[in-house]
């Protein structure tokens, strides 16, 4: 699972990161996620992560299954809508 925010931004300067940190990491404290791994790429910080990665904005979020990507969403702030993209990591 990857996140893409700036540390700045998850601290609270952007309303939609922040909901989205709480969110994800709080999915990350039940055992039913014990086995995903979470990385946060600095979207002000780590532009060569960003070109990889192909995010074109703040606040994505990118699940993989192994290598392979297997959902996307941008500035969704729902624990369902986020719970649903991270069950895929899983399943």
């Amino acid at each position: 699972m990857s996140t893409c925010w700036s540390e700045r931004e998850s601290s609270g300067w952007c309303p939609t990161c922040k909901a989205q940190k709480s969110i994800i990491d709080g999915l990350m404290g039940q055992p039913t996620y014990k086995d995903v791994t979470t990385l946060v790429i600095d979207f002000d910080a780590d532009k060569p992560l960003l070109k990889h990665y192909k995010v074109g904005m703040q606040s994505t979020l990118i699940a993989y299954k192994g290598d392979k990507e297997i959902g996307r969403s941008v500035g969704d702030t729902t624990k369902a809508g986020i719970e649903e993209l991270v069950k895929k990591t899983v399943h």
